[in-house]
């Protein structure tokens, strides 16, 4: 069975809007499935780290680089969005109400069924 590249885009989309949300609550860490969705992004985009770099960093950083855990938590949460935004241009998806709610749902899905996305 092969996988479309843009089932292989939404599914990497996936990961890093879970990641975004995990961030909110406590700095991300580093793991072989993060690792995978940016790479596979990185490699279908149009060149420009800066917005995957942005993201790697935001989502890994500490509470102590904000003047507040509360502070932390909101910021590092809107600055991975802002990531994931630019990310999203870069591999050409727009990140309509629509498409939010697609990665909303495979959230609610995977949830309810385990680890599977």
């Amino acid at each position: 069975m092969r996988i479309d590249r843009d089932h292989l885009k939404f599914k990497a989309m996936c990961a890093l809007s879970e990641v975004v949300d995990q961030c909110g609550h406590a700095p991300v860490a580093p793991s072989l499935a993060l690792r995978f969705a940016l790479a596979y992004l990185f490699s279908i985009s149009d060149g420009d780290r800066s917005s995957f770099d942005m993201f790697w960093k935001t989502v890994r950083q500490g509470n102590d680089a904000f003047h507040s855990e509360t502070m932390a938590r909101a910021l590092r949460n809107s600055y991975a969005r802002t990531a994931m935004a630019g990310i999203a241009r870069s591999v050409e998806v727009a990140l309509t109400v629509e498409y939010l709610e697609q990665l909303s749902s495979a959230h609610r899905c995977k949830e309810r069924r385990g680890s599977r996305i």
